[in-house]
């Protein structure tokens, strides 16, 4: 009946908890089917066909949270080489997410093997000439991959007859080609995600196509795996984004929607059960209230449970040793009916 009685079967660290206030853990709930869809979706793109995930739903549903979940999962069946970035609505420079994912995986490299790296430094070099340098305003610390080299101009600036629209089109293909020449370094696959891909600029979305709709593209051969989580309610039908996973479709690149909803009722208990130590029978009380309140947004689930303790309605108790919590109080709690006015109202 349960799948970890030791769990419920020990006293909660009152100690900690009075000290600390309530934590939340790492894990992951009533996303098991989304999960195993998102790692088909991988599993395919990396031994057969090029395929694209999108992770959608409304803010604070869980999207980032199952991307994580799905990172330490790919990396516990055999590994995996790792890279995230994240749209910002305020960030004007374009390019960036993908440029700070990219980022990351230089930094990764230089941190690493010194034979990686002279391998991967040597690569680039090889395969994309001094064109390499354009790169390195949108990705600063391939500088460092490419190190210090008197027979290599590392001019950033590009060519200055080119029009700005050239300038573009060649940093779309370089981009390709970096990710093309990368994937053959390692063994491992590598898998990019980005986050918030409401907010996607143009020229990332340019880039994306180019990369994942190359004819006859090593990439395929050598085990790439992009996906991404978006917030849909938030686009229309001529999004930047639904343009171009139509258009992957069109063009034979699989593009898998990972829909996810608000939690059960049972996935919601369960939740309760494992971040307080009690029974799902002690907790069902409580979780039919708040998922009553919260229409069952994990994020606004965490928020009221944070401010049920600031208000001491969940707290504690030395006498009983485990978590309790005031029914009737919780129940005449008002709550907006959206996570973000919940925020906003708190700290008000």
């Amino acid at each position: 009946m349960i799948d970890s009685p030791n769990s419920y079967l020990q006293d909660v660290d009152l100690t900690k908890a009075v000290n600390v206030g309530l934590q939340f853990g790492g894990s992951l709930y009533g996303r098991e089917a989304e999960l195993q869809t998102l790692k088909e979706c991988y599993q395919r793109s990396i031994s057969s066909e090029c395929e694209v995930a999108m992770i959608c739903g409304t803010s604070g549903i869980g999207k980032s949270k199952l991307s994580q979940e799905f990172a330490r999962s790919v990396n516990e069946d055999g590994g995996s080489i790792y890279l995230s970035g994240r749209f910002d609505k305020l960030e004007s420079q374009p390019l960036h997410a993908i440029g700070s994912a990219f980022d990351k995986y230089c930094v990764w490299v230089t941190a690493g093997d010194q034979s990686t790296a002279e391998k991967v430094s040597t690569a680039l070099k090889e395969n994309m000439g001094e064109e390499i340098a354009c790169l390195v305003t949108a990705i600063p610390n391939l500088a460092n991959i490419l190190g210090d080299d008197d027979d290599f101009n590392f001019n950033p600036s590009g060519k200055s007859e080119d029009t700005a629209v050239d300038s573009q089109k060649r940093l779309r293909y370089l981009f390709c080609q970096f990710v093309d020449v990368i994937s053959r370094c390692h063994e491992e696959p590598l898998i990019l995600f980005l986050d918030d891909c409401q907010w996607i600029d143009n020229a990332s979305v340019a880039v994306l196509n180019q990369i994942l709709m190359m004819s006859g593209s090593a990439i395929k051969d050598h085990r790439f795996f992009f996906f991404g989580a978006c917030r849909d309610d938030e686009m229309s039908e001529s999004h930047p984004l639904n343009i171009m996973l139509t258009s992957m479709n069109c063009f034979g690149t699989k593009t898998t929607k990972i829909q996810l909803t608000s939690m059960s009722k049972d996935a919601l208990n369960e939740m309760m059960s494992t971040e307080l130590s009690l029974l799902p029978r002690i907790t069902r009380s409580l979780a039919n209230i708040l998922h009553h309140k919260t229409k069952g947004s994990p994020l606004f689930v965490k928020q009221v449970m944070m401010e049920l303790y600031k208000q001491r309605l969940l707290y504690p108790s030395l006498s009983r040793r485990r978590w309790v919590w005031e029914t009737n109080k919780i129940l005449d709690m008002k709550i907006p009916d959206n996570v973000a006015t919940f925020i906003t109202n708190t700290f008000d």
